[in-house]
């Protein structure tokens, strides 16, 4: 059957800007609480845990989702096969790591995470069963159905994690509230939603199909989840899991509102890339649009957390968390260079069919960050695995966009004519942030008082400068709030 697109961009935007937004701020609202609660080993062990947990689910997804998505008509076969194809790999991988758990923790030398993989185990299972419904409702822009099921799923997750940690379970609490959440998510879906998977209706020459795309995304997922947390796995086993759970809640506190823009993007404009990507005109324009608005949100979000970290610290946990400051600012570097476009790269390719570019990159990438990421291990423990983040962002960022640039016909000047002003608008604020801070330095003392004046000013000082630069942003924004 044709799939027809049930609502506009600018509505999934909505919804999907809605549940981000949501998930963002009890998100943060959990990780601010967690902080008092978990002890920085348990930060870091929950780390590991996730990556290990997407790792399994990675492989069990095979790319089906991203390969129901590109195809231009969908029928029940395809559906079927997918998702069957997916479940029977599921089930494998389930008892894999239920068998292999022991082993992971004492790769990490902690016998504390045996259980709790094993409990994501039944997890990964659990979303298998949601990866067709939801992509047949992204391929159909349903992102209503999503974000019901997602607001009702977070708020379940926050309120249990808090609960179970209030009762001093540790990081069983994230096991437990991402088991509810998923439960409620994968299987709730199916309430929405025309399809039943019916094992009579599997077809193995659909599931080929499907599989002759989605197998170079696996790879490519495989590839980006390993090159993505490199510095996860490398800190966890060469330094230790409590320097770990001080990186991973400088890189959580840096890269959280970042991410935000950069989800609502790859989950709206995917399907989108997919539906004009026989237009390299229109896809370009398209590419260029987003870049520069992604740039507009997202850079300020980083030059604000420079220059307020140090008070926002202090202000909230007192010194548990002084190890965290610097780095943060140094993963502000980092998280610039995905506010430039990076996160769109493999968004385009994939929707023009280029699964095995995405793959061979995403290996590339892979093997660039382990050897980045070890020579700053040996050089200067975790501060030197955040430099070599850095180097490495603005390195594949220009590579990324090289590619991106030849494959829609797009000059390097068309992109840096995008960012220029982006760029330049946030100098000033940074600039204008750091007077104003010596100045609230010197007449303030109250550390909450601080906080909150270096915020209202950061925000008024924006929108002022954007008043002054790109007046047609502050539209966008205020169409998109509305």
């Amino acid at each position: 059957m044709r799939i027809r697109q049930k609502i506009s961009v600018s509505t999934a935007v909505k919804y999907s800007g809605g549940v981000e937004i949501y998930r963002l701020s009890t998100g943060f609202l959990l990780n601010f609480l967690l902080a008092y609660l978990f002890t920085k080993e348990d930060f870091g062990l929950i780390a590991i845990l996730l990556v290990i947990g997407e790792i399994f689910f990675s492989i069990s997804n095979m790319g089906m989702g991203e390969a129901l998505i590109q195809r231009s008509y969908l029928n029940r076969r395809y559906l079927n096969a997918a998702f069957w194809g997916n479940f029977i790999i599921a089930f494998v991988g389930f008892f894999i790591l239920i068998f292999c758990a022991p082993y992971i923790s004492a790769f990490f030398n902690s016998e504390k995470m045996t259980w709790p993989l094993r409990g994501y185990a039944c997890i990964f299972l659990i979303r298998i069963l949601g990866i067709v419904p939801n992509a047949w409702c992204e391929k159909n822009f349903r992102f209503d159905i999503i974000a019901k099921l997602s607001f009702v799923a977070i708020s379940l997750r926050l309120v249990i994690v808090l609960f179970c940690a209030w009762k001093e379970l540790g990081i069983r609490s994230i096991v437990i509230g991402d088991l509810i959440y998923h439960i409620t998510i994968s299987l709730g879906i199916y309430l929405f939603i025309n399809f039943r998977p019916r094992l009579k209706y599997f077809d193995l020459k659909s599931f080929w199909e499907l599989f002759q795309f989605g197998n170079k995304l696996l790879v490519a997922n495989l590839f980006s989840i390993v090159s993505q947390k490199a510095d996860v796995f490398v800190i966890g086993k060469f330094v230790s899991t409590i320097k770990l759970g001080v990186y991973s809640f400088a890189y959580m506190l840096t890269i959280t509102i970042p991410s935000l823009v950069n989800n609502i993007v790859q989950k709206v404009f995917f399907p989108r890339f997919s539906l004009i990507k026989d237009d390299k005109k229109i896809l370009c324009k398209e590419y260029l649009k987003i870049t520069e608005f992604i740039a507009y949100i997202s850079l300020p979000v980083s030059v604000g957390i420079w220059c307020v970290v140090d008070i926002f610290l202090v202000t909230f946990y007192g010194n548990k968390w002084d190890e965290a400051v610097y780095l943060i600012k140094i993963l502000c570097f980092y998280s610039i260079t995905n506010s430039l476009g990076g996160v769109l790269w493999g968004q385009v390719l994939k929707a023009l069919g280029m699964s095995s570019l995405v793959m061979k990159m995403t290996f590339l990438q892979v093997i660039a960050l382990v050897l980045t990421v070890s020579i700053g291990v040996v050089c200067n423990g975790i501060i030197g695995v955040a430099y070599a983040m850095v180097v490495y962002g603005v390195v594949f960022r220009l590579v990324y966009q090289a590619i991106i640039n030849r494959k829609i016909f797009m000059n390097m000047f068309d992109y840096l004519k995008t960012i220029y002003l982006p760029i330049i608008c946030n100098i000033i604020l940074f600039l204008l942030l750091q007077l104003e801070k010596s100045v609230i330095y010197a007449n303030v003392s109250v550390l909450w008082i601080q906080f909150t004046l270096l915020l209202f000013l950061g925000f008024v000082d924006y929108i002022l400068i954007l008043f002054l630069f790109n007046k047609k942003i502050l539209n966008m924004i205020r169409v998109l709030l509305k």
